[in-house]
């Protein structure tokens, strides 16, 4: 658990993991030259608005989260507010993090939401420069009958969002752009994200009302 103080990955992180992120705590999953892959089995938890999760580093090298198929990525609304994954600037390099190139690879891996206490409106749930891949399966805890709950992958803003509006309760993830835009200008990023990891999943999944669980 990182409750409070500041996680840093400054390398290639492989292992078995279930981390959860909570309280004001920072965890820079991969700086400058790093990867964080979460494979199968493994968990990472944000709890709350007020953490910081994602990409800082003090050089234009890449740094990267893969997540692999069967692997568990779950963000945990607290007091109307709900964390994301992305670029921030942690204070633990005195460079520029906008040199960084930050990415993700969805990687058919699962997406947890407990929305629990959110009112309709769009949140950012990730944004780094380029995003690719999908979510093999979806599910959402907490929404009201009265709301719809939306995952939208922007492939050409490179950001992951939850729409939440009025509604029966439907639950829909949806892809638009196109996800390979990036490959072209920048390589480099290209491969890291893909390196190793296999094939990204390209269809973007239907929820199913096994994965709703609706407030009365």
């Amino acid at each position: 658990k990182v409750g409070g103080g500041r996680f840093a990955n400054t390398g290639d992180f492989e292992g078995s993991v279930r981390m959860e992120i909570s309280g004001n705590a920072e965890a820079i999953l991969a700086t400058s030259g790093a990867n964080f892959d979460l494979r199968a089995g493994s968990e990472i938890t944000l709890v709350g608005g007020d953490v910081r999760v994602g990409f800082d580093g003090a050089s234009r090298g890449t740094a990267v989260l893969r997540l692999e198929k069967d692997a568990s990525l779950t963000f945990e609304a607290a007091g109307g507010k709900i964390g994301r994954i992305a670029e921030f600037k942690s204070g633990a390099f005195a460079s520029d993090f906008a040199k960084l190139q930050s990415g993700v690879n969805l990687g058919s891996a699962d997406l947890h939401l407990d929305v629990t206490g959110l009112k309709a409106g769009t949140y950012v749930l990730m944004q780094a420069d380029e995003i690719i891949g999908t979510f093999g399966s979806f599910d959402v805890t907490g929404l009201n009958r009265n709301l719809n709950a939306s995952v939208v992958i922007d492939y050409a803003a490179d950001e992951v969002l939850l729409k939440i509006g009025r509604g029966t309760g439907a639950l829909n993830l949806t892809t638009t752009g196109d996800e390979d835009d990036f490959a072209a200008s920048n390589g480099r990023l290209w491969k890291a994200l893909t390196d190793g990891v296999g094939l990204h999943a390209e269809e973007a999944p239907v929820a199913t009302t096994s994965g709703w669980d609706l407030l009365p």
